[in-house]
C-alpha cells in the first residue's frame, strides 16, 4: 500500500498519485477518501509520528513495476484474501475500497 511524504506545494491527492507512480509505476486517478491512519516508530533515539491519508484510486496507465528498493514481492489481493493483510486498519481500508468498487460497478451499496 504505497505511501510517502507530501512535497512542498503538493496537495494530498497530488502526493498520493506521485507516490503510487514512484512505488508501482502506475498512473492513477484519485477518487474518494478512504480514511487516515496514524503510527509512530523509533529511529536513532527519535520518535517519528506519521499520519497517512488513503484514497480510492483507479489505474489509468503506466506499467506495474514495483520500486526495487521498496518491495521484495507484490500481490494483488481479491476481496476474499484480505485476511492476508497483517494489520486490521489495512484490512478495513481495503474493504472500503472494495465496497466503492462494487458500488461503482453497480454490484451493491457501500456499507462503510
Amino acid at each position: 500500500m504505497p505511501k510517502g511524504h507530501v512535497d512542498p506545494g503538493e496537495t494530498l491527492e497530488e502526493a498520493a498519485c506521485r507516490e503510487v507512480w514512484e512505488e508501482t509505476g502506475l498512473e492513477v486517478e484519485v477518487g474518494a477518501p478512504l480514511g487516515e491512519t496514524k503510527y509512530s516508530f523509533m529511529e536513532n533515539d527519535t520518535v517519528h509520528r506519521k499520519r497517512v491519508y488513503w484514497f480510492y484510486m483507479k489505474a489509468t496507465g503506466g506499467k506495474l513495476q514495483p520500486e526495487a528498493e521498496m518491495f521484495t514481492e507484490i500481490k494483488l489481493l481479491s476481496e476474499e484474501e484480505l485476511n492476508l493483510l497483517t494489520f486490521e486498519k489495512d484490512r478495513k481500508l481495503a474493504k472500503a475500497a472494495f465496497a466503492l468498487y462494487k458500488q461503482e460497478k453497480g454490484r451493491g451499496p457501500v456499507d462503510g
